[in-house]
Order: C-alpha cells, then structure tokens, then sequence
C-alpha cells in the first residue's frame, strides 16, 4: 500500500516543485527527492523488510506535506535585492575570500601530515596500513584529537566555501580537490564515512541549490556535470570503504539483489524508514526535550553544570542508536526519531514545517545576491540537514557546529560581502 502512496506523491510533488519554482534545485526539491524519493525505494522491499506501520507511514508523510506547508509559507515572503557594486571591490573582495578558502586548504593538509607522522612514530606505518580499521579507530582514540580538529574542520570548511564561489560563478581549479584528502585519510585508515560523506555533500550543497549567477552559460552546465560526478564518487568511496571494512562479508539477508554490496547499499540508504517504524512501536513517550537534536548544546550545559546527563547517553545519541530488528539490526531512524523524543508528536507538526519555511527563506536570500553572503552558507547547512535527514539531525552532530562556527570565522574575517568579478 505505502509504495504506491509514496510513490504518487513522490512524483505529483516533482512536478508541483518544478512548476512552483520552475526548478528542482530547491530545498523542496532536495528533500522531495531525498524523503519521498528513498520512502518510496524503501517499499519496493528490494530486502525483506518488516512492513512500514500505518502510524509511521502516516507520520512520514504527513511530515512531507508539513515541509511543503512551511515552503509555500516562506514562498509569499518578499525578499529585497540590492545586487549594485564595483568591479574594484569586486576584486579585492575576491582574492580576500580566496585566501581564507587556501588557509582552509593549508591547514587542513599540514594537520593531516604531523597527524600521519605522529601515528607512525606511535604504531608504526607497518601496523598503520596493515591493521584492522576497528583496531586503528581503538589506537588513534588515545592519541591527541587536536591534529584531528585541524585537519576535518578546515577541511570541510573549505569545501563548502569552494562550492559556493564556483556556484556563483568562479572557476573551478584542480586544486580544490585537496580539500577532501585530511577526511578520505581519516576514512581509509579508521573506516569512518561519516566525515568524507558530510564533506562531499557540503561541497554540493550550494551547486546544487544556488543559481549561476554569469553572462557564461558554461558553469551551469559545468555545476550539473560536477554535481553527477560527485554522486558518483560518493558512491564510490562508500562502497570502497564498506568494502574495506569488511561490511559486505557474510550477509544472509532474503533479497531480490544477489549482490552483496548492492543489498548494503540498498538498505543504508533505505533501511531507516523501517527502523523508525519498528522503534515507534517501543516508544515509551518520555520525552528528552532537546537533547537528541541538540546534542551540542547540552553537551556545554553539561560542563557547566546545569545538566546531568550521563555521558554514555551524549555518545549514543552521536555515535548511533540501539540496534533494532527490521529484521537485520539497523540503528538509525531518521531525524523523526529525534523530534518525537524530544517534543513528541507536537515536534512532528512544528519542526517540519519551521524546517520549510526557514531552508526556502535562505534560498530565496541567497539566490537574491550574485555574490557569496552569509545566507549562502545558512543555506548549504540547511540542505546538508535534509539531505542527512534520512540518518539523523546533523544538529546532533557536534562536528557540524564546530565546522559552522569556523566557516562563519573564516567568512567573517575575510570579509562578511564577497563579491567578485564573474567568468
């Protein structure tokens, strides 16, 4: 029943996006593809899932429709374009973002070199690339995270700020890939995909939801080509490293697909849905109010003082959940389960809907300016949330505010306008 529901919604919705905003690349259309899209691929039971609860199935649609309830309601705001400047501050302007995005770049990768050298001198380069990745993650979670903060922050601080100047019209240099290279490492040797995936996405996040602002017709083409090929090694790098980890060995789950990685893959991506539904039914409607999506925070309130929560609870929350059955162990429920635990069923009417309203408000004020501001970067956070939306709220993922807070540094010190010349 629900995979034709889904799948009339999902497809009414694409066409209603388009010819609202005459584009998919949207926050309407971003999450259209990502919740209703892989909502869909989920009923299709391409593995014997457990079937999706009438309660559930009503809940992750009616959130939908609360999104787009939000949308509309900031599609009727008007925005104000002020888009006048000079090619001389243009310029300057420029060069001083650029210089903060090859500090980014720089920093990161130094940090990755003295992080290398430091595990070689304390495990060796043999025990390095010769070990299991569960064993490296248990030997570099004694040794200093402070290289480590230098290298992922900075790292996907730059890719995102990359993204947004080649979104509104900067060329794109070979050097630009190095961004990527302090979390690839992380991933190979630990087999952690969280930060590469947060990465790439961040880098797609402003070409895919920011409009080409150029006499050139070039970038737009050149945006949808990169967007393609990021998807694909996205793909890549996860199959890769599943692979590496060993994460494709031994499973016996019922599947129309015989391979291995496909049905890994399949359920990844659609398997929360069920989980969501599964954990639904055990929910004792204790309610946490703002710890799930707010994890951070009261990780600080926790260090003053002010809260007590134990510390086991802060790593569960950011490391996963408790497995469920649906039935092979799953233990992500998509950001639903962190609104209903934290306010209960009046989170699941408010939070989507402020949701649409406030990521349809920054696209409307980014794509108002043909240079980077603020609301840019507001925007690219936004679309990161509903693309992990399938996971978890990024908000809950401490990384992501410290990499927020050290883009907003960066983009505030190097000036707050950047506008630079186009082509």
């Amino acid at each position: 029943m629900w995979f034709f529901i889904s799948l009339i919604i999902l497809v009414s919705s694409l066409f209603l996006t388009k010819k609202i905003f005459n584009t998919l690349r949207s926050p309407l259309g971003l999450f259209t593809i990502v919740w209703m899209g892989l909502f869909t691929l989920s009923n299709m039971k391409l593995v014997n899932y457990y079937d999706v609860s009438n309660t559930a199935g009503i809940i992750i649609v009616s959130v939908y429709y609360l999104f787009l309830f939000g949308t509309l309601l900031a599609n009727k705001v008007k925005i104000n374009n002020n888009n006048k400047y000079s090619l001389a501050k243009s310029e300057l302007q420029r060069k001083n973002l650029m210089t903060g995005i090859f500090f980014s770049i720089i920093l990161s990768n130094l940090s990755l070199v003295f992080w290398l050298i430091i595990l070689a001198k304390k495990i060796g380069i043999g025990v390095l690339f010769s070990s299991d990745m569960y064993l490296n993650r248990i030997i570099m979670s004694d040794i200093s995270t402070v290289f480590s903060y230098l290298m992922y922050i900075p790292s996907i601080s730059g890719s995102l700020l990359i993204g947004i100047v080649i979104a509104k019209g900067e060329k794109f240099k070979l050097i630009y890939l190095t961004t990527f290279l302090p979390t690839i490492a992380n991933a190979l040797f630990t087999g952690q995909r969280s930060l590469t995936i947060i990465n790439i996405l961040l880098f797609m996040m402003p070409l895919f939801l920011i409009k080409v602002r150029t006499t050139k017709k070039y970038l737009s083409k050149q945006q949808n080509v990169m967007i393609l090929f990021l998807m694909i090694a996205l793909t890549a790098f996860f199959v890769l490293i599943g692979n590496k980890r060993g994460s494709y060995t031994d499973i016996m789950i019922e599947s129309k697909f015989s391979n291995p990685i496909f049905i890994k893959t399949y359920m990844y991506l659609t398997g929360s849905f069920v989980a969501f539904s599964e954990q639904l039914k055990m929910w004792n409607q204790e309610l946490m109010y703002g710890v799930n999506t707010f994890l951070p925070v009261f990780k600080i309130l926790n260090l003053l003082g002010v809260t007590s929560y134990d510390v086991s609870t802060f790593n569960l929350i950011e490391s996963g959940r408790l497995f469920t059955s649906i039935p092979m162990s799953f233990n992500v429920y998509t950001f639903l389960w962190d609104v209903i635990s934290d306010w209960g069923y009046l989170g699941l009417i408010i939070c989507p809907t402020l949701l649409g309203f406030i990521s349809n408000l920054f696209w409307k004020k980014s794509n108002a300016y043909g240079y980077p501001t603020f609301y840019d970067i507001l925007l690219s956070f936004s679309g990161l949330f509903l693309a992990m939306s399938i996971v978890y709220s990024v908000t809950s993922f401490t990384s992501v505010l410290y990499v927020f807070i050290y883009t907003s540094f960066i983009f505030l010190v190097f000036k707050n306008k950047i506008i630079f010349r186009k082509g």
